[in-house]
């Protein structure tokens, strides 16, 4: 996830994550709990191969958010967190589709990634 999703996520790029170690980190940590979090349902799409090994092609994430728990970098502290946040607070309609609707909470994506040489072949629609 750190290796491509950051690298290429154009908000995490546009505030510098990819060239802080300390911010890769912290993502790392903060994708890790989103991922064991019981809230979070993580879906791998893997290569068919002829041996035992499994070559993960992509990987989609959401996430179960709530208004009073949102905070898109929980624990994070470096600048360029503070910034991603800033900017997906900007963007985050779902919160005003939660309050128009009257609904308590909705599901987020929180990461969709095709790794690179998979790429071309539609297999983030299948998620």
């Amino acid at each position: 996830m750190v290796k491509y999703f950051v690298t290429e996520e154009p908000y995490r790029k546009a505030t510098g994550f990819p060239k802080n170690p300390v911010a890769l980190e912290e993502y790392r940590l903060y994708i890790n709990r989103v991922f064991r979090d019981p809230v979070s349902r993580t879906v791998m799409c893997c290569a068919d191969t002829d041996d035992d090994t499994q070559d993960i092609m992509g990987i989609s994430c959401i996430a179960e958010e709530k208004e009073t728990n949102w905070n898109m970098t929980a624990g994070m502290e470096t600048e360029e967190a503070k910034k991603y946040n800033e900017i997906c607070a900007d963007d985050e309609l779902g919160f005003d589709l939660m309050k128009k609707f009257n609904i308590p909470s909705h599901y987020a994506d929180k990461s969709l990634l095709v790794l690179p040489k998979y790429r071309g072949h539609c297999i983030s629609q299948q998620f």
